[in-house]
């Protein structure tokens, strides 16, 4: 039998008792293993992704979900019903309105859908907010 790669074949669950206290450096209960192997390394480095096109700061004006938006008004974004119910989200939970109402900082567009750009810089679909009128 070829012997694959990882720790030796253990051929009694004494040896295997054996090789776990040498391994962990502590004793352990009785198992009946036969085989001990690494465990492969998991992956700790982030998928690359396309690269988006930057936003271009172009428009003057937004239409959003209840009306129309401009620079400096007040929208909220909307609650985010495409998320599995109960969610703790920051767009589902329950939070008070001045929280949850900022001032769009910028308009633009990217490979023709509109955003506002909110506080923070995060970029988000004009569809997905409402105005607040003061």
């Amino acid at each position: 039998m070829a012997q694959p790669r990882g720790l030796p074949v253990l051929t009694s669950p004494q040896l295997a008792v054996q090789h776990a206290r040498d391994w962990l450096g502590a004793p352990c209960a009785r198992t009946a293993v036969h085989y001990v192997r690494r465990m492969p390394q998991a992956h700790l480095y982030a998928q690359w992704r396309e690269t988006i096109a930057p936003l271009r700061l172009n428009l003057r004006e937004a239409q959003v979900s209840n009306g129309v938006v401009r620079v400096g008004d007040r929208v909220r974004e909307l609650p985010a019903t495409h998320h599995i119910q109960p969610c703790a989200c920051t767009l589902c939970r329950e939070r008070p309105d001045d929280e949850r109402i900022v001032r769009v900082q910028a308009i633009g567009s990217r490979d023709g859908m509109v955003y506002v750009v909110l506080p923070g810089a995060y970029e988000c679909p004009a569809l997905e907010v409402e105005r607040i009128d003061a």
